[in-house]
């Protein structure tokens, strides 16, 4: 069984990270069916930073909090969808968070640019899989990683 590590960095003013996370499945090309596994979902937990800090301060790499050896520990944990609209639980593009991010820096007006999330999920076979869907409701920006490697960029497709 192979362990995938997922970290998505999400910029923008409003959005949330939401239950559609349901729809990240992976396809078996060899299957008759075309069979589909829920790798996430609204139950998974989360690792996440929502306090302006960068993840990769002091590191090798901008991208080494994208690792799957990366230490998230002292990050804060939550499941469901995640977003801030104005600095509260809002309608974002017709969906509503259930978990709040801080919308602010310390100074109370000034809006935190980005947001960072990991998780992780297991795959028996990584071989078999013949494609990965993921869906996010953002209004800036999308960027995704498994195991450290760009999958996916909202702003220009796949990296």
């Amino acid at each position: 069984m192979k362990r995938k590590q997922m970290a998505i960095l999400l910029g923008g003013f409003a959005f949330t990270l939401t239950a559609a996370l349901a729809s990240l499945m992976m396809s078996h090309p060899y299957e008759a069916s075309a069979a589909t596994q829920v790798l996430l979902d609204e139950n998974t937990v989360w690792r996440y930073l929502d306090d302006n800090t960068d993840p990769a301060a002091g590191l090798d790499s901008l991208q080494a909090w994208t690792l799957k050896d990366f230490d998230d520990s002292a990050w804060k944990t939550g499941s469901g969808s995640f977003g801030s609209k104005g600095g509260a639980i809002g309608v974002v593009n017709g969906v509503t968070p259930t978990v709040l991010l801080n919308h602010y820096k310390e100074d109370g007006t000034t809006c935190i640019p980005s947001y960072f999330f990991r998780t992780s999920f297991e795959i028996e076979d990584a071989e078999a899989v013949s494609s990965l869907t993921f869906s996010a409701n953002a209004d800036d920006a999308v960027v995704m990683y498994i195991n450290g490697t760009p999958v996916r960029d909202s702003r220009g497709g796949t990296p």
